[in-house]
């Protein structure tokens, strides 16, 4: 289904030699195609620079990232005995998405909301296993998330973040989790947030809906 989606949703965009002249024209590149500013000294961690200071390949062998992507699972949160509290997001709702992809087609429209739809199932299933954690558990739910959760929605994570710890008595420990038994290209296309260098190449990088749980032994709040 996602095969069928406009070309400008399927491919991310590629940055220019200008680009990658530096970490900092790399990191306002990521800024602008992605709506969030990541801290320069994580492009510096992912990528190698240069002698000219120019942005370099990525660090991380290519086939790291290809032997995850491989391997397809599914998260079993049912061993989970500590409280949870998962941030959950969805993508962009199909009309934001077709005003930005400036798409006109019916038939288009059509399957941007089809494959929405397909990720919305997709997401609530995946709640449906956080939920049967054998911890106390709470899910956040939240709308036109990006990939980094943390950064796009980061006043509302803060807060229920606060919230939970001083009411659910969280010790916190932060993980992320990327993905599940959905990873793989069914809702890639219309919801990437980025492109990643490997190789010398610049190369798709998928961007799925995430979890991001945080979970912990539980404490005696303090009075």
């Amino acid at each position: 289904l996602s095969a069928k989606l406009p070309e400008s949703m399927r491919k991310p965009p590629s940055p220019s030699t200008s680009d990658l002249k530096s970490f900092a024209t790399y990191r306002d590149w990521r800024t602008r195609t992605q709506g969030i500013a990541i801290p320069e000294a994580e492009w510096r961690n992912d990528f190698a620079e240069n002698p000219d200071g120019s942005v370099g390949e990525r660090i991380t062998p290519a086939f790291v990232p290809q032997a995850i992507m491989a391997v397809g699972y599914a998260h079993d949160y049912d061993q989970i005995r500590v409280p949870v509290l998962a941030f959950v997001g969805y993508p962009p709702l199909p009309q934001d998405q077709i005003r930005q992809a400036h798409i006109t087609e019916p038939a288009e429209r059509v399957i941007i909301e089809a494959v929405f739809g397909t990720s919305v199932g997709m997401i609530k299933n995946r709640i449906k296993r956080i939920e049967r954690a054998g911890g106390s558990t709470r899910v956040i739910e939240l709308w036109d998330a990006n990939h980094f959760v943390f950064l796009s929605n980061e006043a509302e994570v803060l807060l229920r973040y606060i919230d939970s710890v001083r009411n659910d008595k969280f010790v916190v420990m932060d993980r992320l989790i990327q993905g599940g038994a959905e990873l793989d290209d069914a809702i890639a296309g219309g919801f990437y947030g980025s492109g990643e260098l490997s190789g010398g190449g610049f190369v798709e990088e998928k961007d799925y809906a995430i979890e991001f749980a945080v979970a912990g032994t539980a404490r005696q709040r303090q009075a």
